[in-house]
């Protein structure tokens, strides 16, 4: 889901009733959804902040960007299937692309990337594990949480842009996601905990 750049709509990847799959705009006063383009099995959308232009990645396909007023699509880079985040600049002027394991940077006039994390060996075991991420509010960082020591445990990655390695901050928990504030000055984040429970159940049956 992603907000139109006038904070009126949502843009929505879904099927109508009819079964047109595709990204939907949904006007919040009405309700009303109508069809942006047709496309199937969107995983992953991301806006620019002018609302121009939406980046997105179809299942086991390239990330694109839609030229919302031209009705034209290009292709900006290959992802991995493990891909789980799209987030676009906030000057509008790159898009970071965060998987499993690796990070990279696009610069989305020229399609150039830059690689801030990749593992030599993506599939060794020991990797860090990313999941979503975002940029401070200059720009010129981007966070995200990695889950270490075969995921027992998660720290806070903070990349320079301008390459170099990350500084590590442990924190207690594991957490999935980032979510930095317009200012700069909060994060916001969603714990991943795992919860057993035994229960004890009376009276359960049907009396006779």
């Amino acid at each position: 889901i992603e907000w139109t750049a006038d904070s009126n709509s949502l843009l929505i990847s879904g099927a109508a009733s009819n079964g047109q799959e595709g990204v939907y705009q949904v006007d919040l006063r009405s309700g009303a959804a109508s069809l942006v383009f047709a496309a199937q099995s969107v995983r992953l959308m991301a806006a620019s902040p002018d609302g121009s232009t939406l980046y997105y990645r179809k299942q086991g396909a390239p990330v694109v960007a839609r030229d919302l007023k031209a009705d034209s699509e290009r292709t900006l880079v290959k992802a991995a299937d493990n891909t789980f985040d799209l987030k676009v600049s906030r000057d509008g002027k790159k898009l970071a692309v965060v998987a499993f394991a690796s990070l990279r940077i696009i610069d989305v006039a020229t399609g150039q990337v830059q690689t801030l994390y990749q593992p030599a060996d993506p599939d060794a075991p020991g990797n860090p594990g990313f999941h979503g991420g975002d940029w401070s509010a200059d720009g010129q960082r981007f966070l995200v949480f990695a889950r270490v020591d075969n995921y027992h445990r998660s720290e806070l990655w903070t990349f320079p842009v301008s390459g170099g390695e990350p500084t590590k901050q442990r924190v207690a928990g594991n957490y999935r996601g980032v979510w930095v504030s317009p200012d700069g000055k909060q994060l916001a984040t969603v714990q991943w905990e795992w919860l057993s429970q035994v229960w004890s159940l009376e009276n359960f049956l049907a009396e006779k």
